[in-house]
């Protein structure tokens, strides 16, 4: 009868381990709020020059949707929509493309952000299609509006 429940403790402390450790990618943060922060771009013209950023994300189950602002040249901003975007675990991943029209001639945009969340800070690297060039930055923004309360 010992042996019995060594075994059953054994094994329910190994279904303890397991769910401590691998479940706990399972869980999602959810991204639901307004954010703000700053992009640095890495390369190109603009290598090593930060400009303000914000993003207004919408979570439902692991799709994001929403908006994105940039700054364009000077202090102008333009905002493009959420393509596509998952949220699993703590990795966010989303596309959000549209029009640049602050510069002299418009000029399309894709913006691909690659990232990782936590309660109230959003960070990681992207790359940019700006006008058929590529572009990689770095991104970090935190929580300012969280989502309503559920009633």
């Amino acid at each position: 009868m010992a042996r019995l429940w060594k075994r059953v403790l054994l094994r329910l402390g190994l279904i303890a381990l397991l769910v401590a450790t691998g479940c706990s990618s399972i869980i999602t943060v959810d991204v639901t709020g307004g954010w703000v922060g700053t992009l640095t771009w890495t390369d190109g013209p603009a290598a090593n020059i930060t400009y303000p950023l914000s993003f207004d994300l919408t979570q439902e189950d692991k799709d994001l949707s929403g908006r994105v602002t940039l700054t364009s040249h000077g202090t102008e901003t333009y905002t493009i929509d959420i393509t596509q975007g998952r949220a699993h675990g703590s990795s966010v991943e989303f596309t959000a493309s549209g029009v640049n029209d602050k510069v002299p001639t418009p000029v399309d945009v894709v913006f691909v952000f690659d990232g990782t969340a936590d309660s109230d800070t959003l960070s990681g690297t992207g790359t940019a299609e700006i006008g058929g060039d590529l572009y990689e930055f770095t991104w970090a923004v935190t929580l300012v509006a969280p989502p309503p309360a559920e009633s």
